[in-house]
């Protein structure tokens, strides 16, 4: 028959009709397919002991498998070619891709080419010595390279990382270089994606609006250096000054009642004749000091039992209720369903710091929100409210009038200008026992002088905190009756209570080191607790700080805040809105990540000016201004991918070093010069030690101040409706 091996194997190998349907040949063909031995014989036939080479064809049989996994991996990665939007670009899921591109489901994924490349990328003892390099994030890519190299429209993985690499600030040469090597998408790609991501971010906030969704807004000032490089007489390095806006939006939140533009006219009419009294005020205080009290005990509390000589785990009475955190006064709810949405408007080349400006902005804001049409001013100016920051003025209709702005101030300044009256209050000598002090014996550079540059306010924070911890412990004598004696070193040592008593005492028996030691102590705790109750959406105790603010801000002189501080308490009737949504923003869902709206504000400053700065000769206020609506979307992806590989443990939060040492060397310099313990006839000598209570210069001086406050606001206001003089688009 002239059958020789050649023919024998192409038979045997369903390559003759007969032979396919013959029975045994059949039984024969399957018995070969399930044995141990095939496996071995191909291998041998890989690499014959002659000449004959069968490499080429294994390579084929590679190729093509590979391009066939490829080809079904095809649609799994154009999604961002239909829908280049922050929801899709958050939706993508590194652990989905993975399982894609290494299962087969439906026939689509690529098993056998992941298995080939993930055994290229690491070998068996790199498996072992591995500790940082995921050689599956690696074969990943290289994947999501070649699918692009395939199609353009192949591009979900470039186009992720590109974002995700301009959200970081990448150079536009560095992006074209990875762009060449088939990584990226090119820098221009990335450009007209923010310029798209920043076109449907203005198109949702625009519908957000229209939609009657109760919201807010919130603007500062940003200036930006511009650098020429190539300078003529009309092309200099100059600096600018602009103008950058946020919105808010909780978009699952329960409906809360809007704020009634009516209801605001009518209380704004009633509150222009009464002013708040002083016998309010010191009401307020009163019942305020009596809900806050048992949170001040807690704080020291919680300051005796971080004391290394305290062990809580040894502690007979460690499981008593009294270790239980105490319930906030009012705080605000947290979750998914009260996650805070905001929306970045255009910058614009405007100084909000005059009247002008400020005057030109809003009418800016209300073109890009599109309530800037007749219509929409007659809506604004009779039946709409917005909270924004802003002055009253007087004009002929309720839109030009401002009659629908409600002004809120920032708790995160507030907080600051408290740090600040208490470093002017308490600053002093190096030689006396005052924060100057502090910053000697703890070598702390630079806190000598207020600064609003740099960490200026993060280095002050960290340092008050550390010497109110020294202050607390100092009083610490015995673990037993933990709570009482927290307790007593509010009354006694923490307390106005405390001050006056030294006060009534004649001057030989008076201990002004012990008496200054309780004001710094009773001031010092409020700003700490401030401080606390804000992260922890506690408006209830915010408000409850008020009428102390005040005070503390007449007394220091700080007339902006405590002006400010008297508008809010004339208008409280606007509680339900202002506190609940106005106040604080929570980006996330934790109980603890609330942040003050002017925060989350210059946190889009610095958004602006540092993360996603434009550079080179193409940085122009339009530009700018152009891709700032993408911010948020360029964080979202940002935040997205950290989540997803280990870079989210490289510089996403600020560690601070052990803090014991410095408290501890605090605590020995109080327990040496006894600034708790009382001695009678102790005097300050230095002048400049010598701290005035600026809570009782302010209110004694009270009545002078809601006297100027009223004089300045209690003027006639138009109330007429006319509009026929507006410009009509």
């Amino acid at each position: 028959m002239g059958l020789n091996l050649p023919l024998f194997l192409d038979y045997l190998s369903w390559g003759d009709v007969e032979c396919v349907q013959d029975p045994r040949i059949c039984y024969e063909c399957t018995a070969l397919m399930v044995s141990d031995k095939l496996p071995i014989v191909l291998k041998r036939w890989l690499s014959p002991p002659r000449n004959a080479d069968t490499h080429d064809f294994v390579v084929d049989c590679m190729q093509e498998i590979g391009l066939r996994e490829l080809i079904s991996l095809h649609s799994t990665v154009q999604h961002l070619k239909k829908d280049l939007s922050q929801a899709q670009l958050t939706k993508m899921t590194l652990d989905d891709i993975i399982e894609t591109f290494k299962g087969m489901s439906f026939g689509v994924g690529a098993p056998q080419l992941w298995t080939v490349l993930q055994h290229l990328a690491c070998t068996g003892d790199q498996q072992s010595w591995n500790t940082y390099k995921s050689p599956t994030l690696v074969v990943t890519f290289i994947m999501w390279m070649l699918l692009y190299l395939q199609s353009h429209h192949n591009s979900d993985g470039p186009k992720f990382l590109t974002l995700f690499l301009k959200s970081q600030g990448i150079s536009a040469k560095s992006l074209d270089a990875l762009h060449a090597f088939g990584i990226t998408m090119s820098y221009k790609w990335a450009v007209e994606a923010v310029e798209q991501l920043s076109s449907a971010q203005m198109s949702e906030v625009h519908d957000v609006v229209q939609s009657g969704q109760p919201w807010f807004m919130s603007y500062d000032n940003v200036n930006i250096p511009f650098r020429t490089f190539a300078q003529c007489i009309d092309h200099q390095h100059h600096f600018n000054s602009g103008t950058a806006t946020t919105i808010y939006i909780q978009p699952h939140a329960p409906p809360i009642p809007a704020l009634s533009f009516q209801a605001l006219q009518t209380q704004c009419a009633i509150g222009g004749k009464t002013p708040i009294t002083f016998q309010k005020i010191i009401s307020l205080e009163r019942e305020a000091a009596q809900r806050s009290h048992p949170h001040f005990v807690w704080h020291v509390l919680q300051a005796l039992l971080s004391s290394p000589d305290f062990d809580l785990a040894t502690y007979s009475a460690r499981d008593s209720p009294v270790f239980t955190p105490l319930q906030p006064n009012h705080e605000l709810p947290c979750g998914h369903d009260y996650i805070t949405k905001q929306y970045v408007l255009e910058t614009q080349q405007v100084d909000e710091a005059s009247y002008d400006g400020n005057l030109k902005l809003l009418g800016i804001w209300q073109e890009q929100l599109g309530l800037g049409s007749h219509a929409q001013k007659i809506v604004t100016g009779t039946d709409r409210i917005i909270v924004v920051g802003g002055d009253q003025f007087t004009d002929h209709n309720g839109h030009d009038r401002l009659d629908w702005l409600v002004i809120v101030f920032g708790w995160f300044h507030l907080l600051m200008a408290f740090a600040n009256s208490l470093h002017r209050q308490y600053l002093g000598s190096g030689a006396g026992h005052g924060l100057m002090h502090a910053f000697t014996i703890l070598s702390r550079k630079g806190l000598g002088t207020v600064q609003t540059r740099g960490p200026f306010h993060q280095h002050l924070h960290e340092a008050i905190s550390h010497m109110a911890e020294a202050h607390f412990r100092t009083c610490w004598k015995s673990p037993a009756k933990l709570l009482q004696l927290a307790d007593r070193i509010i009354t006694q040592m923490s307390s106005s209570d405390a001050i006056e008593h030294q006060d009534l005492k004649t001057k030989t028996d008076r201990d002004e080191l012990l008496r200054q030691s309780a004001m710094w102590n009773r001031d010092v705790l409020r700003y700490l607790e401030l401080h606390k109750v804000m992260k922890k959406g506690d408006i209830g105790h915010m408000e409850d700080m008020l009428p102390y603010l005040l005070f503390r801000f007449i007394g220091g002189r700080n007339s902006k805040y405590a002006i400010e501080i008297l508008e809010l308490l004339q208008a409280l009737h606007l509680e339900e809105f202002m506190r609940t949504r106005c106040w604080l923003v929570n980006f996330h869902r934790g109980c603890e990540h609330f942040t003050p709206v002017d925060k989350a504000q210059e946190k889009n400053i610095k958004a602006v000016k540092v993360t996603f700065r434009v550079i080179g000769p193409f940085a122009t206020w339009d530009h700018i201004g152009k891709i700032s609506p993408a911010i948020p979307s360029l964080e979202a992806v940002q935040h997205h991918m950290e989540k997803q590989v280990r870079t989210v443990y490289r510089g996403s939060s600020h560690t601070s070093p052990s803090h014991e040492k410095d408290v501890k060397t605090l605590g020995d310099a109080y327990v040496a010069s006894h600034v708790h313990e009382f001695v009678p006839g102790c005097h300050i000598e230095g002048k400049n030690d010598i701290a005035f209570d600026f809570v009782q210069q302010g209110t004694h001086n009270l009545w002078k101040t809601i006297a100027q406050w009223w004089d300045q606001r209690s003027f006639p206001r138009a109330t007429e409706q006319v509009y026929c003089d507006l410009d009509v688009d």
